[in-house]
């Protein structure tokens, strides 16, 4: 529960020895290196910078590479795990792809060629399966479909509603005694598909009279007839559809080098990230300078690892105070479950306490209260242990596990308290719904004593917040004010709350006949500390008065922050009413077999669909009664990642 202290260090060295030093750098991963300024009087002397035209090129070889990689992975029969995972390999066999990196770009090309003439396989196909279905309804055609004369006549293909008789437009043909006949050869739900055959002096007149029976003209550049040309392109279909299999056999043969390329493009990326380095870092002709961040624990061990292979300066010194420096979370097991919920706020900066091992508890505790089933938390508690013990997965992944599973465990315990085992299902099953097994009390029954409880709870998160920025201005060396912004404030909220305790459901009389008096008469002493404390760092008396008095603000917020944690008993008794009401509905069939059955189904959809809805409301709102309720108590934030250089890789992890 710590962010861990830091060393700046500097190094001067050879450029000779720069690539290799920088190699070191990256294969351990401890120094961030930060971005260096030239000074005006060694212009001439250092310069930063890298070559762009290389980055191109090397960002065109990892295109290459991940999309090769993106197609053989439909051709990979590997088995694959549940969670993405980076694959352990040793360095032996990652250096042996870094000197053939070139040839693996090659292989990629001839993957990518593979995929392109399955789309154009694939294209030709499309394009010769519309033919046949624009060519299909002219199978009774016996001339070519681009016939469109002869010496003296004039062929026409078209259609003609299906609505259009052929006895009408015949009878029309002969009363008008064009040279014009019209022979159907099949027809749809919608068209006559016709051929027509007109006397080239009756052509103009016989499209007039086509048009008025609503004859669309069809043409075709094929020059066969239909029944041929549907052959010839099923042939071709075919032999097409037999090349695509070969290569699809092909790109399996392919995909057993899947590792290979995988392994080349996280090469390419570590050169690439030796390259860009270098715009950070200065160097001269003979000489450079890197500056940058070091975990105090390591950096004798790295300096002493650089002095025996390199000719270098190395130059350590602790942060000034005034100095920030990248943030480094140490947790336990606790702290590093809830810290990508904390990190998706904000990390903490380089002077503030690490907040995430507090925040776990909390956020476990509400979400337990808000899920409130001990059932839905059993499951949860299994399936993350199965996961965790089962399968390997990436930090971020097995963090939101740690984090469901101490949450999975808090609903274990709160829904046993509340008596909710899928809801009232014990009951149910027993025929006996007014047995309590509530191991503390039932809060469908009694919901106004969770309220209580959700508020009490509430209180002592922020209070917690407000002892947290106490013990900020601690580590800052703000002693006065790590006193005056936390103490007088917990005597005026506490003094407040004594005031309203009559107004809040199940406090028994005889406390708040205690708390009322005792809050009301101390609430003027501790609005006057608020009034003489809270406006001191203003200028003029004047301005350290209304400061003060602007502070009262502040009690409204206080109450309002309090008030949000009502949300607790509003999510929990949710889920016990829906849990409930799905266990009605399943037992509604009596303990016959078909009643059996349906309440097996009832159960499982129903509280399967409670569960998840749930679950994903308790993680929304506990988060949010963290960012908003307890972290603007005291969280300042805008800490920077500690990000050092080192082998950031997609798809492996380099093993020594």
């Amino acid at each position: 529960m710590a962010v861990v202290e830091m060393q700046k260090i500097h190094i001067t060295g050879l450029v000779k020895e720069k690539k290799a030093l920088l190699s070191f750098l990256i294969k351990h991963g401890v120094v961030d290196i930060q971005d260096m300024k030239i000074d005006s009087e060694y212009e001439d002397i250092f310069s930063k910078g890298y070559d762009r035209n290389l980055e191109s090129g090397i960002d065109s070889d990892m295109s290459m590479l991940s999309k090769a990689i993106s197609i053989l992975e439909e051709y990979d029969k590997s088995k694959k795990p549940l969670f993405k995972v980076r694959k352990d390999i040793h360095r032996q066999y990652y250096d042996s792809i870094a000197n053939n990196a070139n040839k693996l770009i090659g292989f990629a090309e001839d993957v990518i060629k593979a995929d392109n003439s399955i789309m154009d396989y694939k294209s030709s196909i499309n394009t010769m399966e519309n033919d046949i279905h624009s060519i299909s309804p002219w199978m009774g055609l016996d001339i070519p479909l681009n016939k469109s004369s002869t010496d003296k006549t004039r062929i026409m293909l078209g259609t003609i509603p299906e609505y259009v008789k052929p006895q009408t437009y015949i009878q029309s043909l002969d009363e008008q005694g064009l040279l014009c006949q019209i022979h159907q050869i099949s027809k749809d739900r919608t068209n006559s598909y016709v051929v027509v055959y007109v006397h080239k002096s009756d052509v103009e007149k016989s499209l007039h009279f086509l048009k008025s029976i609503g004859f669309t003209l069809m043409e075709y550049d094929f020059g066969d007839i239909p029944k041929n040309l549907i052959n010839d392109k099923k042939k071709n279909i075919d032999i097409y559809k037999r090349e695509i299999e070969k290569v699809k056999e092909s790109l399996s043969e392919y995909a057993l080098k899947i590792d290979d390329l995988q392994t080349a493009y996280d090469y390419f990326a570590i050169k690439k990230s030796l390259l860009v380095v270098d715009d950070k870092i200065l160097s001269g002709k003979y000489s450079y300078i890197i500056d940058g961040w070091i975990p105090k624990e390591k950096a004798q061990d790295t300096i002493n690892e650089l002095n025996k292979s390199y000719m270098c300066d190395i130059q350590l010194r602790e942060p000034y105070d005034d100095e920030e420096f990248p943030v480094l979370l140490e947790n336990g097991f606790l702290g590093e479950a809830v810290s990508g919920v904390t990190e998706m706020f904000s990390l903490p900066n380089c002077r503030e306490a690490d907040p995430n091992t507090i925040t776990s508890i909390f956020f476990a505790l509400f979400f337990g209260m808000m899920l409130s089933d001990a059932g839905y938390g059993l499951v949860m508690v299994i399936a993350c242990l199965f996961i965790l013990i089962k399968f390997k997965m990436e930090s971020s992944t097995k963090k939101f596990i740690k984090l469901m599973l101490i949450s999975g465990i808090a609903t274990v315990v709160v829904g046993a308290l509340y008596g909710s085992w899928f809801g009232n299902f014990i009951p149910t099953i027993l025929n006996d719904t007014s047995i309590d097994i509530a191991l503390w009390f039932d809060p469908i029954k009694d919901p106004n004593r969770l309220l209580l409880w959700s508020l009490i709870l509430g209180v002592i998160h922020i209070y917690i917040g407000l002892g947290m920025k106490g013990y900020n201005n601690i580590k800052k060396k703000k002693y006065l004010d790590a006193i005056l912004d936390v103490l007088p404030w917990y005597f005026f909220f506490t003094t407040a709350c004594f005031m309203a305790s009559s107004f809040i459901p199940s406090v028994p009389k005889d406390i708040y006949d205690i708390l009322t008096p005792i809050g009301s008469k101390l609430f003027p002493y501790a609005a006057g500390v608020i009034l003489l404390t809270q406006g001191r760092h203003k200028k003029g008396i004047f301005g350290k008065l209304f400061g003060g008095i602007a502070s009262f603000y502040d009690l409204i917020s206080f109450m309002g922050d309090v008030l949000s944690y009502s949300r607790l008993l509003a999510m929990g008794l949710a889920t016990g009413v829906i849990g409930t009401i799905i266990n009605q509905l399943g037992s509604s069939g009596g303990f016959t077999i078909v009643g059996v059955i349906s309440f097996a189904l009832v159960f499982v959809v129903g509280h399967g669909f409670n569960f998840a809805i749930n679950a994903l409301g308790a993680y929304v709102h506990s988060s949010r009664l963290q960012y908003i309720e307890f972290f603007n108590k005291f969280f300042e934030g805008g800490g920077t990642a500690y990000s050092p250089l080192f082998e950031d890789t997609k798809y492996v992890k380099i093993k020594e």
